[in-house]
């Protein structure tokens, strides 16, 4: 098991008594921390070699080789001059750098001030100390029903003592409040050790608009970019940094390698959007989300002015300008693949109504013979009124004497039309203001 050098009469020490003389012949006891039981100690962080229990000192005072101490323990030092008269205790000493003696070390700080009760959300300590409680510090507070944690929202020094506010999270301060703890961690983003990248949403932080704006230096995770300068890039920071940045008033975002926008279109910003920026490392940024103030399609930066589009509603959109054209009235959509224009003169309610009526004309009628025939003493004589056999396919037919049994027979010269009725649904065209 490795050692760690001691700190108390480690390496290079002189000793001395009480009068400054020079400890020759004194003696250093090593001890279980907070015991009786003696400990060995080595010559080196090897383990090999150990000291002697009690360790003597030479005629400078000295010891006569460095002292390490076994790592994970802690050691109780006793000098005493060469007659055994204690000099010194020193209890609970560990090795320099053995962290493993902290295993029960919290990250709470004891105060060792003595809190008086004010409200269920308010104490009071002795003397000024706002300093030890600074607003969003996080305290720990001993108190009748147990213990609890909350953060300080106010700290004010008055009267001889300073007044703390505290926001608990769940339950509340009792009367029987007694010992109060401090986080060990600044309350101030500015002095905090946690890294950039898991730097915490403090209060907003100022920046103002730049060709390259500086929101990763920025000591918040909360930005507000003021401005309206032109941005094409922000800062250089490592990858994976993220800044929730709100903008006060207009500028130009443009998008580009170092900094992505959603749709790869730039973006014109207005008051109070908000957008979610990531580092991306080496001064190259993506924005993984934007959210605009207002919503509705003027707020839709891809959407450039002067576009037209078809709405399925009376009034155009807000942003939007309604085209109100005579000629665009009862018009049908036609979809190519080239140069948009138009055409017609007929009005689709009219044209999907029906078509006009027509009424066929004799030259509409196709070309054909209509023939009659009779038989007269054993021939074929066309003609009509006659007595004899008509022939047919079916064979002869006998012809009545009466002429009125042959019928001409024409049309009676009526119009028709063919009906196209459609659903349809209305739509207006309207451009982007």
């Amino acid at each position: 098991m490795p050692s760690f050098l001691s700190p108390v009469f480690g390496a290079g020490a002189q000793l001395f008594d009480n009068q400054g003389r020079v400890l020759a012949g004194g003696k250093i006891y090593t001890y279980i921390g907070g015991t009786t039981t003696p400990l060995a100690t080595f010559t080196d962080n090897t383990d090999l070699v150990t000291n002697p229990n009690p360790i003597i000192l030479d005629s400078a005072g000295r010891p006569p080789n460095e002292i390490w101490l076994e790592e994970g323990t802690t050691t109780k030092f006793v000098l005493t001059d060469s007659t055994a008269n204690v000099l010194g205790t020193w209890d609970n000493v560990s090795g320099v750098n053995d962290i493993t003696t902290f295993s029960t070390t919290t990250e709470w700080a004891n105060t060792n001030l003595t809190p008086s009760f004010i409200s269920s959300t308010s104490f009071s300590v002795p003397g000024n100390n706002t300093s030890v409680f600074p607003i969003n510090r996080r305290v720990q507070i001993a108190e009748t029903a147990g213990t609890i944690y909350g953060y300080v929202t106010t700290s004010s020094f008055g009267g001889g003592i300073t007044t703390v506010t505290v926001k608990p999270d769940s339950t509340v301060i009792d009367s029987g409040i007694s010992a109060v703890m401090v986080g060990l961690l600044q309350s101030d983003v500015s002095k905090i050790s946690v890294p950039q990248q898991y730097l915490a949403f403090n209060a907003a932080v100022s920046v103002a608009s730049a060709t390259t704006t500086a929101i990763g230096a920025a000591l918040s995770a909360n930005v507000t970019v003021t401005g309206t300068v032109t941005i094409t890039a922000f800062d250089t920071v490592i990858a994976g940094i993220v800044r929730l940045v709100k903008f006060s008033g207009a500028l130009t975002l443009t998008n580009g390698a170092g900094l992505v926008l959603p749709g790869g279109a730039n973006i014109t910003t207005a008051a109070n959007d908000q957008a979610i920026f990531r580092s991306l490392g080496s001064g190259n940024w993506e924005c993984i989300n934007y959210q605009r103030t207002a919503y509705g399609p003027d707020t839709i930066p891809a959407i450039p002015s002067g576009t037209r589009m078809m709405f399925n509603q009376t009034a155009a959109p807000t942003g939007w300008t309604k085209d109100t054209t005579a000629a665009l009235n009862d018009t049908a959509m036609r979809i190519v693949t080239g140069t948009v224009g138009n055409g017609g003169s007929v009005a689709f309610s009219t044209a999907m109504a029906s078509t006009a009526n027509y009424t066929l004309q004799i030259a509409d009628i196709p070309s054909h013979t209509h023939r009659i025939y009779v038989g007269i003493g054993g021939s074929l004589q066309s003609g009509s009124g006659f007595v004899g056999t008509w022939l047919t396919a079916a064979g002869y037919q006998q012809l009545s004497a009466d002429s009125t049994n042959i019928i001409e027979s024409s049309g009676a010269g009526g119009a028709h039309a063919h009906g196209i009725n459609v659903k349809y649904n209305d739509v207006i065209i309207a451009t982007k203001n």
